[in-house]
């Protein structure tokens, strides 16, 4: 998953975006990977890098109940907003949805 593009995953049904923002996420984030947002973006940090990458710091957070989940994305702001979203998305359909959070 991290070494596929946001716009890959989204073609294949792997990642999903509310219709009214798809254009502008694939715009803004659609040829980075996971692992060049993690680098970009210092994404695994700002989620207290609780393992060796964003993603998987991700997938821990997304397999918490929703109210911890919103607490995580409460303390960020816009582009980790997006990336958070985009990662919980991709998360969530290895373990359970994750709603697109606002």
């Amino acid at each position: 998953m991290e070494s596929i593009s946001v716009r890959t995953l989204y073609e294949k049904g792997i990642l999903t975006i509310p219709e009214d923002e798809v254009e502008r996420i694939l715009e803004d984030y659609g040829e980075y990977t996971f692992e060049e947002i993690d680098k970009k973006y210092k994404f695994n940090d700002v989620l207290g890098k609780m393992y060796e990458t964003g993603y998987q710091t991700m997938v821990y957070i997304a397999n918490k109940p929703l109210k911890d989940i919103e607490r995580h994305f409460d303390k960020l702001s816009y582009p980790l907003t997006d990336i958070f979203n985009i990662e919980a998305s991709v998360a969530g359909k290895v373990l359970r949805p994750v709603p697109w959070l606002a």
